[in-house]
């Protein structure tokens, strides 16, 4: 499995899948190439992005202002870019899902 970021200057290009409409704000793992989110927010005014924006800065303990939504601000498939450190985070959600035992 490849991983969804790439390096870009100081920071780094970040791939995820929305699943809006969730349960519950949660990393739900990987989905081909990108990291797949599910959010509680629905898909309507742009509120869905908001939550994925603060939703990532909480879970990478990054500032909100850090991360940018680059592409995909109507689909699923988004491309966020992340200025600062966020590589151990990301690293680290990485190992864990690996770990996990999958269902």
């Amino acid at each position: 499995m490849s991983v969804p970021w790439t390096r870009q200057g100081e920071g780094l290009l970040l791939r995820v899948h929305v699943q809006p409409g969730a349960k519950e704000d949660a990393l739900a793992g990987f989905c081909r190439d990108a990291l797949k989110i599910r959010l509680r927010a629905r898909p309507v005014e742009g509120e869905a992005n908001r939550r994925l924006l603060v939703f990532l800065a909480g879970l990478l303990d990054l500032p909100r202002h850090h991360i940018t939504l680059l592409h995909g601000a109507h689909r699923r498939g988004k491309i966020l870019r992340l200025e600062g450190h966020p590589l151990p985070a990301l690293e680290q959600i990485f190992r864990n899902h690996l770990s996990e035992p999958h269902q």
